[in-house]
This record gives structure tokens, sequence and C-alpha cells, in this order.
């Protein structure tokens, strides 16, 4: 209780010295008040606008309802002994047979790899962003594809036997020239002929020309 009492009595001692020190110097004071007011509404609009544009726009289904398993900063390198936070594809479909918690699971690679592929009937490679998902991902992610089809169950079926790519709207755009075609076209990436069976609706993978 003295300890309370000491406290309370320091507090309010330094709440009357701080509203002298401003009576005696009110401009000061009143600037002060102003830029603080002014950073903290500016902090405030940043962030709403962040909110709407990035974080709550998600073109996905029920955004908010997405749970990612592990931080998804390990770049699928474990530099550490007994990493939790990385799975193989193996458990991830031992997951996917048991799962009673989730509406629906999917797996990722956990690189984004930055490569130089060919589209056919080019000479010269060009820069792609790849990434390597299970069929399940875009069912997951509620996303149908603009034109064609995105990834299924089924194209999980046959291990290498048929390979297949779902290409952005931006790449689309940026490297094909929206060619209405498209389905018809590959991409080679190494050795690998890949069949282009879909492109995403503009603002998937809005950052990148996958």
């Amino acid at each position: 209780m003295m300890w309370g009492s000491e406290w309370l009595e320091s507090f309010l001692q330094d709440v009357s010295y701080g509203v002298r020190a401003m009576l005696r110097s009110p401009v000061v004071t009143v600037i002060a008040t102003v830029s603080l007011a002014l950073g903290i509404g500016a902090n405030t609009a940043i962030f709403s606008l962040i909110d709407a544009l990035m974080l709550r726009s998600l073109p996905v289904r029920d955004p908010s309802r997405l749970v990612v398993l592990g931080t998804g900063d390990w770049d699928g390198i474990g530099d550490g002994f007994a990493i939790t936070e990385l799975y193989s594809y193996r458990f991830y479909r031992q997951m996917q047979r048991k799962n009673e918690v989730f509406s629906d699971t999917a797996a990722v690679f956990s690189i984004t790899n930055d490569v130089y592929g060919f589209v056919e009937g080019r000479a010269d490679s060009e820069p792609m962003r790849v990434q390597l998902v299970s069929g399940t991902y875009f069912p997951t992610l509620g996303v149908r594809a603009q034109l064609g089809r995105a990834l299924n169950e089924s194209d999980d079926n046959s291990d290498g036997g048929h390979p297949v790519v779902v290409i952005s709207n931006a790449f689309w755009k940026r490297s094909l020239a929206n060619d209405p075609n498209v389905l018809d076209r590959k991409l080679k990436l190494g050795t690998t002929v890949f069949d282009i069976v879909g492109v995403t609706p503009p603002g998937v993978f809005r950052n990148s020309s996958r």
C-alpha cells in the first residue's frame, strides 16, 4: 500500500509539472500537439490504405480463414536440428488423408525459384518466377482460371507423367501478348516441357511474372 501511495504521489507530481511546463510555453505545446496529431493521423491513414489494398483484398476465397503451418521463412533450407516448420510432401499427404480440422489443404514448395526458361518456338530464354504447388493449391484458395483450368487433384496422381503449368495474367500479358491460343503453348524449364493449361485472373500473383 505504501508503494502504491508513493507511486501515485510521484505520478501526480509529474502531471502537475508537465501541465505547468506546457502553460509556460503554449506555442511549443500547440506545435507539439499538432505534430503528434498529424503523425498519428498519417500513420493511421497509411495503415488503413495498406490494410484495404494488400491485407483484406487478397484475391482468394475467405482470406481471413487461411492458415499457414510454420513461419514460411525457411526457404526450403533448415540450418538447425529438428526443424519443425518444414514439412515433406509425404507428410502433407498423410495430413491431408487424416485431416479433420481444415476444409482443405495444399502444399507449396517453400522456395520461389527465379529461373530462365523458354517459351515454345523461341530461341532466347527469359526470366520466369516459378512456384511448385500441389494440385489442391488453387481449389484451396478458391481461385479459378480466367482461361483454361487451374490445377487439380488429378495433376498429382501421375508423378512427372504430364507436367502442366498455370501462368499468371501478368506473364500472359508480358511474355505472350495476351495470345488467345495460349493453351496451345508450352514452356520449357531445363529439360522439362510444361503444357500451359490455364491463366489466373488479374490480381492473382500481381507482383510477379509467373
